[in-house]
């Protein structure tokens, strides 16, 4: 009898000590899709406790472009179209194959995205400000004849079709990404500076508008005009 509850309590001592080591060696990875986004693959790698480097070649395989380690996964996704659940899938992936264990979560409450990295934010408001400063600055060197008035209209019509180029092109891409999958591999995040050109060229757009008032309010009150007919 001796015998065999020595022999029981060393099991469960045995079984305590690798239910313990297996804890230690396991890591709960708690990753949202947005909270990944905010992320470079050197982070991501270092949460997953696998290679930075091979994960990015096997990200970048997947996405079919070349990959760094210093790319962030906003990036990725914007111009490239990489998937959080993918490459998610990857990094448990490759922490499976090295003998790890890792539980992913998705969190999805206010409460985790509120504790969540920042994200990139569109500056609406700065570059709306920063745009009238430079609009009255010029109107102001015009009306004191430091530059001519046509000139200064010349500058603004020149900076809206500037912006207005740029976030055309740019969503252009983005759509034969989106809808084609067309990749055409661009240094900097399409999405977001499609967005801050839209927002600057929406802004000059008011200045555009403005010159022209009278025009606007001329064709209203002709319709008008011809409906009352």
């Amino acid at each position: 009898m001796n015998v065999i509850k020595f022999l029981l309590i060393a099991v469960m001592l045995l079984g305590s000590i690798l239910f313990c080591s297996q804890d230690a060696m396991a890591e709960e990875v708690e990753l949202s899709g947005k909270e990944l986004k905010t992320k470079s693959v050197a982070e991501v790698a270092t949460l997953y406790q696998i290679d930075a480097n091979k994960y990015a070649e096997k990200v970048g395989q997947t996405i079919g472009v070349r990959v760094k380690t210093t790319d962030t996964f906003q990036l990725l996704h914007d111009n490239y179209g990489a998937e959080p659940s993918v490459v998610k899938e990857i990094a448990v992936q490759m922490q499976t194959e090295n003998g790890q264990t890792a539980t992913t979560k998705e969190t999805t409450t206010k409460t985790s995205t509120k504790s969540s990295a920042v994200e990139k934010q569109y500056n609406f408001i700065p570059i709306t400000i920063a745009l009238l400063l430079l609009y009255v600055f010029s109107f102001v060197l015009s009306r004191f004849k430091v530059i001519g008035y046509a000139l200064h209209k010349k500058i603004w019509n020149w900076l809206l079709l500037g912006f207005f180029l740029a976030s055309a092109i740019l969503g252009c891409l983005l759509v034969l990404r989106i809808s084609n999958g067309i990749i055409i591999p661009l240094p900097f995040n399409m999405l977001y500076w499609h967005v801050e050109a839209g927002i600057a060229m929406t802004a000059i757009s008011i200045f555009h508008i403005m010159w022209h008032w009278k025009y606007f309010t001329a064709l209203v009150k002709r319709k008008k005009i011809a409906t009352i007919k």
